[in-house]
């Protein structure tokens, strides 16, 4: 295990501030005595959130929405006592929050790759600009 280093992205920095910032908003706490529709329409505002911020190239934002997303619907969303209810309303509801889990996380793989592409340009530019700096000397 040693041997094996993990691999570094050009954006681990940002996105490990990104994740630490977000640690107070993350704890979603869930009520049964909330109807667990509430909680797919409040899952579908967050999703309808995020993709505004990803389709504006908002990237931070998107990152920390597509989170916020994916974990109340991993973990919060299947405490409730009716998720996994066989009701068919409820059936439909959690197949399509299922459905829009992967595509968030496919879209989040997206804008860590185009965070990633950011990070090497920002890099690119600071070295250009010290370059300049050091000719001028």
């Amino acid at each position: 295990a040693d041997c094996i280093k993990k691999m570094t992205r050009p954006s681990d920095e940002r996105r490990a501030y990104l994740k630490s910032a977000d640690q107070d908003v993350s704890t979603f706490p869930i009520s049964n005595f909330c109807p667990i529709q509430r909680y797919y329409g409040a899952a579908e505002k967050a999703l309808d959130a995020f993709e505004e911020a990803y389709y504006c190239l908002n990237l931070n934002k998107a990152y920390s929405l597509g989170r916020r997303f994916a974990k109340f619907s991993t973990e919060v969303l299947p405490k409730h006592d009716y998720y996994k209810s066989p009701k068919a309303e409820l059936v439909g509801l959690r197949r399509k929050n299922q459905e829009d889990i992967n595509k968030v996380l496919d879209l989040l793989e997206r804008v860590v790759a185009l965070m990633d592409e950011d990070e090497l340009q920002k890099k690119k530019k600071r070295l250009e600009e010290e370059r300049i700096e050091k000719e001028r000397e």
